[in-house]
């Protein structure tokens, strides 16, 4: 199976825009639940991500985004607290 997880990730990331949305489609077939909810999917997605450089937050990076998800947005023409 994780030959088949990495050939799906890799047709996601390095193919066409046809082929990822092709790939989406598979993924979110309930058939395919045990696949995308097993070890090997989230070893092969942490290996992907690590590839492409992406890296887990820190806590001080996370709690820095939740706080900066918390902050009212202010409206840059009246300055007034915007509703969400």
């Amino acid at each position: 199976m994780r030959e088949q997880i990495e050939a799906l990730f890799k047709k996601f990331f390095e193919g066409t825009a046809e082929d990822e949305a092709e790939v989406a489609a598979i993924l979110r077939k309930p058939e395919n639940f045990d696949m995308v909810s097993s070890k090997e999917f989230t070893e092969v997605a942490i290996s992907w991500a690590e590839r492409m450089g992406i890296k887990k937050m820190t806590d001080e990076e996370a709690e820095a985004y939740d706080a900066a998800l918390e902050e009212p947005e202010i409206c840059p023409h009246c300055g007034q607290e915007m509703e969400n």
